[in-house]
């Protein structure tokens, strides 16, 4: 299975993730906003991952391969001066903001992988157009999915699929 495969794999494991962690209501009535929104987070997420294999696969060393969730504290502590302490108790929604920056333009390891979060990104930017008044008129309760939930980003699968190709 080829690297650009695996990246698929896991923005449709975050996917499925994202959706189960918030599903659409039958009575939702902002159900093309509550999908917009999912998609951005999803972009988001994936960008997460791909920033830390990036981190994990330019750091690791023979005795210290920075597995799963080492390598999302080594990114924080490394990066960001975080205390190994809070690192390792930082939740989700905190890693997203400290990480703002390498989210909204991270540095691909590989080309493919742009391809992969750039088709979302011009997606997101295509429906945001289209979306501009709905958004204004929406409750602002709505227009964002609700707080970041752990499961949305397992970072042990999405390891073990992007180890396979090393």
């Amino acid at each position: 299975m080829s690297e650009y495969d695996n990246w698929i794999k896991i923005a449709r494991l975050i996917a499925k993730e994202i959706e189960k962690a918030h599903p659409r209501k039958s009575d939702e009535a902002d159900y093309p906003l509550l999908e917009w929104s999912k998609k951005k987070r999803l972009a988001q997420l994936f960008r997460l991952a791909v920033v830390i294999d990036g981190h994990r696969r330019s750091h690791a060393t023979a005795f210290e391969p920075l597995c799963q969730r080492n390598a999302l504290r080594h990114y924080l502590i490394t990066h960001h001066q975080i205390s190994p302490e809070v690192a390792a108790e930082l939740p989700l929604s905190q890693i997203v903001l400290v990480a703002h920056n390498e989210l909204i333009a991270p540095a691909y390891p590989h080309d493919d992988v742009h391809k992969i979060a750039g088709s979302q990104d011009q997606e997101i930017e295509l429906y945001a157009a289209a979306m501009t008044r709905v958004w204004y008129e929406t409750k602002p309760g709505f227009r964002y999915l609700p707080g970041y939930e752990e499961s949305e980003f397992p970072i042990e699968e999405i390891h073990w699929i992007a180890a396979q190709t090393v």
